[in-house]
């Protein structure tokens, strides 16, 4: 069981304002290696909440290097590795915007979720942050210290493994797991006005390829609606990249849209992928 687990921690609001960035290396089941950088934030200030849960300030951070300038030492523990991180949506959002903002080409990696497998896996927690659900499992740590975070990660994915012989974590994109038996090929020629014209489109999973504004925006402009929840008006449910390969694992999005088509609703399933090549992405 190979994997690399990390955290961030921001210094303000801003989706660029990396400060810390914690690691933590699994090789064959085992941890061999910690690593934590700080960064000198972008924008270049500490909030108070921030500061407030993590204790870093400005006076602290001021003289580090930026994300941008420390990337070539962080790139080999994310290129070309399966990644783990406690609310993955987050820290991979994170990434994401990093890298636009400082121009490096994002890696390829896989990433997954210790809060989705947690949830799948130990049903009955009473709550799946990562402070008190390590804590639960004896995993000692200093919450919101980038380094720790990643290691108390690192240790709950070990614990699934070990306690329910779980090892499916699976890269973004894997769309087997999640696409109802409903979901069926797009007709030759489609475009994305053929599709959601007049109709309410829902979104539901996490995205790689676009944001959710910027699809409300395409659907919008295609005729469609663009909506939050499922409902009996629901036509279209597209569905994005799970974290890992749990079939059963479904968001209630989905559920309610399979459960509406037994019901006779007629709801069309796109993957991310469809959706994106509907708009020439």
């Amino acid at each position: 069981m190979d994997f690399v687990a990390f955290d961030f921690e921001t210094a303000n609001n801003a989706p660029t304002s990396a400060c810390s960035l914690g690691i933590c290396v699994v090789e064959a089941g085992k941890i061999t290696e910690r690593r934590q950088w700080f960064f000198s934030p972008v924008p270049h200030e500490v909030g108070w909440m921030q500061r407030k849960i993590h204790g870093l300030t400005l006076s602290f951070l001021k003289d580090y290097p930026t994300f941008g300038e420390s990337w070539a030492e962080i790139e080999p523990y994310f290129s070309n590795r399966q990644l783990l991180a406690h609310n993955a949506q987050f820290e991979g959002s994170l990434m994401r915007q990093l890298s636009r903002h400082f121009g490096f080409p994002l890696p390829t990696y896989r990433l997954a979720c210790t809060v989705r497998a947690a949830r799948a896996l130990w049903p009955r927690e009473p709550s799946y942050s990562l402070g008190p659900l390590a804590s639960a499992r004896g995993v000692q740590f200093r919450h919101h210290d980038a380094s720790d975070d990643a290691y108390a990660c690192a240790e709950l994915a070990l614990l699934l493994a070990q306690e329910t012989g779980f090892v499916g974590w699976s890269r973004y994109g894997h769309q087997s797991a999640v696409l109802p038996q409903q979901a069926r090929p797009l007709p030759p020629g489609s475009d994305i006005r053929s599709i959601v014209e007049g109709r309410e489109v829902v979104f539901t999973g996490v995205f790689e390829q676009f944001s959710r504004r910027d699809a409300f925006r395409v659907v919008q402009e295609a005729g469609g609606y663009p909506a939050k929840s499922v409902s009996r008006f629901t036509r279209v449910l597209v569905i994005g990249s799970p974290e890992f390969a749990v079939e059963a694992v479904k968001s209630g999005k989905q559920l309610k849209a399979e459960e509406m088509v037994r019901q006779g609703f007629a709801i069309r399933f796109l993957s991310e992928a469809d959706f994106a090549a509907l708009i020439g992405d």
